[in-house]
């Protein structure tokens, strides 16, 4: 963090807890904070999978509603064997209800200091999406025209781009649209297509979830984002769909999204892309309320059984 220092990002060391524990105070253009790092989450704090965050980072104005960010540093030698776990621990944040999340793998924070190139894959562009033609119109609409390439931000800069602009109801704005992005009309235009969509999203999301997203009240529109490697296989599996309420964002609006992470699939010199790309898809989304990101390991060993949901995302 301390590398990060730049005239967005400035940081001195400050104290937490009378002394007992270092930390960090920073100036994002007009924004302050308090970074404390090693930072325990359970229980106490709504987070109903534990985990050690590498920092939080709190407004520094004691008035602010800003909910504190949870920062993680990830190294791919190590966090590619627990990508599911990963997942749960922050789900379980989010869905608290307390706090936002961000993941950053190291290429992230190095790609400030040396030049790094397609070290993830880009599951938000715009230009791949069914419903490409109503991106700037939907900017309009809800005022987000300044945020036309927004998508194309890295996460270490998405994360600054957030502390400078704090505001989650523009942040839930912008990941409806591109979740409105990936309707796709034509191709559920019939029943058995939905069935298979319903089916698809039963196999690739943890039970309660499935339910959830299949309660959301219709007419409905879907969308099944399925991105291939070079060798024809499905990277992730990105279920969507916007119901009756959905007029009214974020309500009526769920994602699911799965991440094949077995063993034969990790040991793939592109899974540590397809890791990337994934957990910056997940620092976009995550403003959804019923946004949920898993793994098929994750699946397998029921690690996402005991997240404690937000009741009132979808009515």
């Amino acid at each position: 963090m301390e590398r990060s220092r730049s005239k967005f990002l400035l940081s001195h060391p400050v104290t937490f807890y009378e002394g007992i524990k270092p930390g960090y105070f920073l100036k994002v253009a007009e924004k302050a904070y308090y970074t404390e790092p090693q930072v325990e989450l359970g229980e106490l704090d709504g987070v109903t999978v534990p985990s050690r965050a590498d920092f939080v980072i709190r407004s520094a104005r004691m008035h602010d509603r800003m909910k504190p960010v949870v920062v993680f540093l990830d190294g791919y030698t190590y966090h590619r064997d627990r990508v599911g776990r990963d997942m749960a621990q922050r789900m379980a944040i989010v869905q608290s209800g307390k706090f936002h999340v961000w993941s950053l793998s190291w290429y992230d924070v190095e790609c400030k200091f040396k030049t790094l190139n397609n070290f993830y894959r880009d599951y938000l562009d715009p230009a791949m999406m069914p419903s490409v033609e109503h991106f700037n119109t939907l900017l309009g609409e809800y005022n987000l025209e300044n945020w036309r390439s927004v998508h194309k931000k890295r996460s270490f800069d998405l994360l600054i781009h957030f502390l400078q602009n704090p505001d989650a109801v523009k942040w839930q704005m912008f990941a409806f649209i591109l979740s409105f992005l990936h309707m796709d009309p034509p191709s559920f235009n019939n029943p058995e297509a939905v069935n298979q969509w319903i089916n698809g999203l039963a196999a690739h999301l943890p039970v309660e979830i499935a339910e959830l997203i299949k309660d959301i009240k219709c007419p409905c529109h879907y969308g099944l984002y399925e991105p291939l490697a070079d060798d024809g296989s499905v990277e992730l599996k990105q279920y969507i769909i916007l119901g009756k309420d959905a007029s009214n964002p974020p309500k009526g609006v769920c994602i699911g999204c799965c991440l094949p992470d077995d063993e034969e699939t990790r040991q793939k010199d592109e899974f540590q892309s397809v890791w990337n790309g994934f957990l910056r898809l997940f620092n976009y989304l995550q403003f959804l309320p019923a946004a949920f990101f898993v793994t098929s390991e994750g699946l397998k060993h029921n690690y996402y059984d005991s997240i404690k949901l937000l009741a009132d995302k979808v009515d």
